[in-house]
């Protein structure tokens, strides 16, 4: 039996039937978000852990992980479960979930109100943390990011995920990026997972091609998959990041990933009493013509960043 499929083109239909199929292959795949399987940084156990279609391919054997920043929701998102967290239990979809943090998603199941600010799940004291008796809400709040990993800026982007606990943090960094009158896009984000939470600081700064590199992915139409969708959406898996509690995913063996910065990026030992070498500028690298014709991104960029390298450029 044949496997090759022919072309409706092809088919000599009618256009009515013509037209019939090609609705019918819209509603294949209306109401489901998300499109294109997209990736997420999980952390649990104080670990990053790649998590591709639900699936764990790379685990971090080391509580901090450096990033740029290429998206970030504009809203606090916010999910709800009914029931209590068992790690036993197949990963299921969140009863009730926002994106905007102001009214629910339309995929919701069990929507729990018609607002998020009158939500009385979203209020403190509507859970009990089982763990420490805390007072917390039972709708948890997270905000999400999209990111690319040092060491691999041109590479795959992720969703990370900032709870509520860490939002805290997240806010004194992006403040003192602002302070410095710098940008996410030219820093790298230093995460730290190593007490329970996610502490945020500067890793480093990026080169103008660098910077070039991520302003590209964060022009890409990918980063808004990743910020409009939460980890069940994505992945198939609980959007219940579980710090301490998390099971050890498989008995398989998981490979471990250190993306590291790249080694010209690494400072240089100066020897004592000596004068420093001239700083030589950064030039930023212009593809030819034809590569940026085959990218309307890349050619858009081109002339933004013509006079790039002319600017101060200090670590």
């Amino acid at each position: 039996m044949s496997t090759d499929m022919i072309p409706v083109e092809k088919m000599n239909l009618p256009a009515n039937i013509a037209d019939f199929m090609a609705k019918m292959m819209e509603d294949a795949t209306g109401g489901i978000q998300g499109g294109a399987a997209v990736n997420r940084i999980s952390i649990k156990n104080g670990r990053f852990r790649l998590m591709v279609e639900g699936s764990e391919v790379g685990v971090r054997n080391d509580p901090t992980l450096d990033v740029v920043v290429v998206g970030v929701n504009p809203g606090v998102s916010k999910v709800y479960y009914k029931a209590a967290y068992d790690p036993k239990q197949e990963p299921s979809a969140p009863d009730c979930s926002s994106n905007n943090g102001v009214v629910p998603d339309g995929s919701s199941t069990n929507k729990q109100s018609v607002s998020c600010a009158d939500c009385p799940q979203n209020v403190w004291g509507s859970k009990i943390n089982p763990q420490s008796g805390a007072k917390v809400k039972a709708c948890a709040d997270y905000k999400r990011l999209a990111v690319v990993l040092d060491g691999e800026l041109d590479g795959d982007m992720y969703q990370l995920q900032v709870p509520g606990g860490s939002l805290k943090s997240w806010k004194a960094w992006v403040e003192q990026v602002k302070v410095n009158r710098s940008n996410l896009l030219a820093v790298t984000t230093r995460v730290d997972a190593t007490n329970q939470s996610l502490i945020f600081g500067k890793g480093r700064v990026l080169n103008p091609n660098e910077v070039k590199t991520c302003v590209h992915a964060a022009m890409s139409d990918g980063v808004n998959n990743l910020l409009n969708n939460n980890a069940a959406t994505l992945d198939g898996a609980s959007s219940e990041e579980k710090f301490t509690s998390a099971p050890v995913t498989s008995a398989a063996e998981i490979p471990s990933f250190t993306s590291p910065a790249k080694e010209e990026h690494k400072a240089e030992a100066k020897p004592r009493g000596r004068p420093a070498a001239p700083k030589e500028e950064p030039k930023v690298e212009v593809l030819p013509p034809e590569v940026q014709e085959s990218d309307p991104v890349t050619a858009k960029l081109e002339a933004g960043f013509a006079d790039f390298a002319t600017a101060t450029w200090d670590d």
